[in-house]
């Protein structure tokens, strides 16, 4: 690599225990390397034990700096040039891939053997050739020279003076590198402290998200999508609430800054959170956690053997108004400790219905240019200066085609539909381009046929075509996240989800999210589950009349949405809706 150029440092440093007491006990302010023991500790970089000391004194083994290294480069999105085959480091151990990226340096071989001995005290001239050759450290315009040279194995010479031209490693005061000497717990503090600092990686940049329409642009593929925000929001502060550190910091980059709406159940909209705790594992989860989920998110916790699926489907077909049924498979649920779960759903009529009499099989142009008879529904109104009632709204341009329409209020809660329609972009470049903001922006052009201005004499009649849809889709969601941003939570090595429990190191095993929709004459029906297991009116004739045609013939976007707030429900495209033939028995018999 070498790996210096993928620093996108979100650093959590390794640590066996983890104490969160104001201080260490076995750290005075007079100790040397007070300062950046405070430092790491207050970054959530190096902690201490349960019993509140630091152990400054104490030998960091191989395994241990590897790991050190893993977490500070943010590893996850670092490739490994090569595996190597230890014959004293099996897959299962917990050092596995932090040594199979940085131990390569280290190996030693012995009866045609690989060895890399993690449990060894690191040396100073080992740790000098880690870093030298992983962040491709130079030292041959400022060679350095330590009194003890003759000590320093012949294979680590180069490496311990790029070291300390780099000012990484610089010895003592006597000009002595010590290079056989153990790197101890306030070494690698101090060494650490240095590396951030050469790195300008203290307070690294991250680039926002968008998670309204993230997974929209991740999953354009020219295919009918749908997914759930608010669903996923709702699962992801769950999820922060039992992380710490790095694995929080990286859930809440996507999801801190949202205030989410709470939402009362009822016949036609349901919205519930659930915690399922494997029956062994009762003990092993906090209170407060669990208390905070039920406390901020009204969830509900339950205990279950975890041996098949049967009980978290019942739920979450409970919870979906009978819309998404068998989600899981047992198998998914196997060895799962932790499942949090968010499952959201809408059965709603439009406040205005199409009428199934006008619907009709009419022309959709898909994106590669081929012509379908698509079942469409159709709405017309004719509308004068003296219209106050709604049946949509609607906007259009030459760029854009763009339709508002309201479902019933249902106790205080209306959401609305909005579907966009480009004329000059693919729907699949428009996608990947569109922004939530651009978004809201778009829909405030709409406006309903009762708000515009019309002739005195005029009669205007607008007509809408759109055609129907009905489909279910999953997100591959583990990557998803992870090309996000959100990698600690689903790696065993970083993830620190203390906040549920430190018995016991939980971590992201599986993530799935799943929605469905069935756009209809009478309304819309919608769900959508997130899941994360952890390891768990009469007018006068008219003198003319003008028409407005609003045809939704190419492939368009959609949002489901809080009237009120602009809460997204639901987003997604359709590229292929229902097809006349198949539906037309329908409505002729």
């Amino acid at each position: 690599m070498k790996k210096l150029l993928v620093l996108t440092l979100i650093i959590s440093i390794f640590a066996l225990n983890v104490c969160y007491a104001a201080g260490f006990s076995d750290v005075s302010k007079e100790h040397w390397a007070y300062d950046t023991i405070n430092n790491m500790k207050e970054k959530g970089i190096l902690n201490g034990y349960e019993d509140g000391t630091f152990k400054p004194d104490k030998e960091v083994s191989r395994e241990e700096f590897v790991q050190i290294l893993y977490k500070a480069v943010n590893s996850p999105k670092v490739e490994t040039k090569i595996i190597v085959n230890y014959y004293d480091v099996s897959e299962s151990r917990w050092s596995y891939n932090p040594i199979q990226y940085f131990g390569s340096s280290l190996k030693e071989t012995s009866d045609g053997y690989s060895y890399f001995y993690p449990e060894r005290p690191i040396l100073r001239e080992e740790v000098a050739v880690i870093l030298s050759e992983a962040f491709d450290l130079t030292g041959e315009e400022k060679p350095v020279e330590f009194i003890d040279k003759t000590e320093i194995s012949e294979k680590y010479t180069d490496a311990v003076n790029n070291v300390a031209a780099s000012g990484l490693m610089i010895g003592n005061e006597n000009k002595e590198f010590s290079p056989k000497k153990s790197l101890t717990r306030a070494e690698a503090s101090t060494l650490i402290t240095r590396f951030l600092k050469s790195t300008g990686a203290d307070d690294p940049a991250i680039e926002d998200v968008d998670l309204d329409v993230a997974f929209l642009k991740l999953e354009n593929a020219k295919a009918n999508v749908i997914y759930s925000p608010l669903s996923i929001k709702y699962a992801l502060k769950m999820l922060s609430e039992g992380a710490l550190e790095n694995t929080k910091q990286q859930i809440d980059h996507l999801v801190g800054a949202y205030d989410l709406t709470k939402y009362e159940s009822s016949k036609n909209i349901s919205l519930a959170n659930g915690l399922y705790i494997r029956n062994d594992y009762k003990e092993m989860v906090k209170d407060s956690f669990s208390n905070t989920l039920k406390t901020k998110y009204n969830a509900e916790v339950m205990y279950d053997a975890l041996t098949s699926a049967g009980n978290i489907n019942k739920w979450i077909e409970d919870k979906t108004l009978g819309l998404i049924k068998n989600m899981l498979k047992d198998g998914d649920v196997a060895g799962v400790k932790l499942l949090l779960l968010n499952a959201l759903a809408i059965d709603m009529e439009w406040d205005v219905k199409f009428s199934d009499d006008n619907t009709r099989g009419k022309e959709f142009i898909k994106q590669d240019g081929t012509k379908i008879l698509a079942t469409t529904l159709n709405q017309s109104c004719s509308v004068n200066k003296k219209t106050d009632f709604n049946v949509f709204g609607y906007y259009f341009d030459d760029d854009i085609q763009v339709i508002n329409k309201d479902l019933k209020e249902y106790d205080g809660n209306q959401l609305e539909f909005v579907a966009i329609m480009p004329k000059k972009q693919s729907l699949i470049d428009f996608t990947n381009s569109i922004t939530t903001a651009q978004i809201n922006e778009i829909r405030n052009k709409s406006i309903d046929i009762s708000k515009r201005t019309y002739k005195d004499d005029v009669l205007t009649e607008i007509i809408l075509n759109i055609p129907k849809f009905k489909f279910e889709y999953d997100i591959g969601f583990e990557d998803e996240l992870k090309k996000l941003g959100m990698e600690y939570a689903f790696d065993p090595n970083v993830a620190n989800f203390n906040n549920i429990s430190e018995k016991t190191q939980f971590y992201v095993d599986k993530a799935k999210h799943k929605a469905m929709i069935e756009f209809s004459e009478d309304g819309i029906k919608a769900a959508a589950v997130t899941i994360f297991a952890m390891k768990d009116s009469a007018v006068a004739i008219p003198r003319e009349t003008e028409y407005i045609r609003i045809n939704f013939d190419h492939p368009f976007l959609f949002i489901i949405r809080d009237k009120k707030t602009g809460e997204i429900w639901f987003v997604g495209t359709v590229y292929e809706p229902n097809l006349w033939e198949n539906d037309k028995a329908e409505y002729y018999g």
